[in-house]
């Protein structure tokens, strides 16, 4: 028995230092600095990869003759920020963080021990001065003088009436603002936790007049994932809304085009204001750019309208947790040559037509309203520009307009008769479902205001050491200071007058 209680006890004490050594060690600044370096590490080879959540990602880097394709594969490089080792290192981020919380305010929440000091210690201090009273009270009267100044009490001493110390602060308290930006560095994490944990995000693409059903809750996030792995079953179905494309339209502006000589000797003449040529502004057919895109959409739920907003790229609609975003647009459309009716041509795509050699392609139509360059608004009549790209080898095969084709009018183009006969609208719509924004918003916008308030607003601590035991009041200041907007020389003399009576 004597044998195994010796035995244990080292054993004891070494499990308790090593545990106070780990301790120490994730809640120490070092530490710190050793996780930002490896998220900086993995920022960078973010930044170098491209990254993509395909499956065929390595396959498509392969091709386009990436470099280090094993090494991409083994370590996930091509989808670094789903990896398991970044996962790894922000679950010990998180507790590296929430450890120096919860170590930093079990020590601001003990109210703070001054030693006692004296006055040569006090101007052995990098900030201090001394004066000399000859007022009666003045030592009496430090206090008043600097609750005046705005300063507050965090401790006296009186040891007898002719020896007082005191010491006071002013500012906004530095120590509770790191803590509170650390608290903010938390509640980002526990944002980031959600949207890994229930955010989704789907596509969809609406024509005019058409209405689908979407689910507001998705089957296929991480929660729903894990839920069925553990439990081993399916969920009940989701509550499911339509979604209605009323209207959509495009708003288009003129720019004129800077129209310079295509040699450079002669672009170099005019560019010095030599030659035949000038540099010159013009408008021309080609100067007409999307300005932006509008979608109405109406929201429906158990077949009834709920909800209706014209949306567009930069204001989206909101509904029971999900956000509608403008993503981009497309047109289909039907085309009759000679005879012959060609349906659901895809704007921009190549197309063939029956016994005719080469590729035709049908540009994005312009329809819509013009903001011109003078101030007028106009609405476009709705064309399409054909073009055309004969048989050759790839490499020696062109695109070149053919004609513009107006809705409804026949137009002859490479000896056929071709009738644009209608243009289908659709939109592209985005739609994201994730809780953690909210709190993503919140504790980035506190944490930069509480860092601002850290790093920029003043806060002095102010030691004062009165001996009146000589006849003379002699008081002993020193000064400490946080914050780049903090002013000690301002501060010193206005202590100075103030202590002199």
């Amino acid at each position: 028995m004597a044998t195994r209680q010796t035995s244990d006890v080292p054993v004891n004490r070494k499990q308790s230092h090593n545990q106070g050594w780990l301790y120490r060690t994730m809640v120490s600044i070092e530490t710190s600095l050793v996780f930002f370096g490896l998220f900086a590490l993995i920022f960078l080879m973010g930044t170098v990869f491209p990254q993509s959540s395909e499956p065929d990602r390595l396959e498509k880097y392969g091709d386009a003759g990436g470099r280090l394709v094993g090494l991409a594969g083994s370590l996930n490089l091509l989808n670094v920020f789903h990896s398991w080792y970044f996962g790894l290192l922000v679950l010990l981020f998180t507790l590296h963080v929430l450890l120096c919380s919860i170590h930093r305010f079990d020590i601001l929440r003990k109210r703070p021990k001054f030693r006692l000091f004296t006055r040569e210690s006090l101007l052995r201090r990098e900030i201090s001065f001394s004066v000399t009273s000859s007022l009666p009270d003045a030592a009496a009267n430090i206090e008043k003088k600097l609750r005046s100044m705005g300063f507050r009490r965090l401790k006296y001493y009186s040891e007898d009436a002719h020896l007082k110390r005191l010491i006071v602060e002013k500012g906004l308290p530095f120590r509770w603002l790191s803590w509170a930006y650390h608290l903010c560095i938390l509640t980002a994490l526990a944002g980031f936790a959600l949207s890994y944990c229930f955010a989704f995000e789907d596509y969809l693409v609406l024509a005019v007049g058409e209405r689908k059903a979407i689910r507001v809750r998705s089957p296929e996030t991480n929660y729903q994932i894990l839920k069925k792995l553990l439990r081993g079953s399916t969920d009940a179905p989701s509550r499911q809304i339509e979604i209605e494309l009323a209207r959509f339209r495009t708003e288009y502006t003129q720019r004129p085009v800077l129209q310079y000589p295509h040699h450079s000797f002669r672009r170099l003449l005019a560019v010095w204001g030599g030659g035949d040529e000038t540099l010159h502004y013009q408008l021309t057919d080609d100067s007409l750019f999307v300005r932006d895109w509008f979608s109405l959409l109406n929201i429906y739920e158990e077949g009834r309208l709920i909800r209706k907003k014209e949306i567009e790229v930069n204001d989206p609609l909101r509904y029971a947790g999900l956000t509608f975003y403008q993503i981009g647009y497309d047109y289909e459309c039907s085309l009759t040559v000679a005879d012959e009716l060609i349906p659901n041509v895809p704007a921009g795509e190549p197309f063939t037509i029956p016994q005719m050699e080469g590729e035709f392609r049908l540009n994005t139509p312009r329809l819509g309203t013009l903001f011109r360059y003078d101030g007028k608004i106009a609405v476009l009549s709705p064309t399409a520009e054909l073009q055309y790209r004969p048989p050759a080898l790839p490499r020696k095969r062109k695109w070149t307009t053919v004609a513009d084709l107006p809705l409804a009018q026949t137009r002859e183009a490479m000896h056929t008769r071709m009738t644009l006969n209608s243009i289908r609208q659709s939109s592209v719509l985005s739609y994201r479902y994730d809780p953690g924004v909210p709190l993503l918003w919140f504790a980035a916008t506190a944490a930069l205001i509480f860092m601002a308030l850290r790093i920029y607003m003043p806060w002095y601590q102010v030691h004062c050491h009165a001996d009146s035991s000589t006849g003379r009041i002699i008081i002993a200041v020193s000064i400490r200071l946080v914050g780049l907007f903090a002013r000690p020389e301002r501060l010193r003399e206005k202590l100075k007058d103030a202590l002199r009576g």
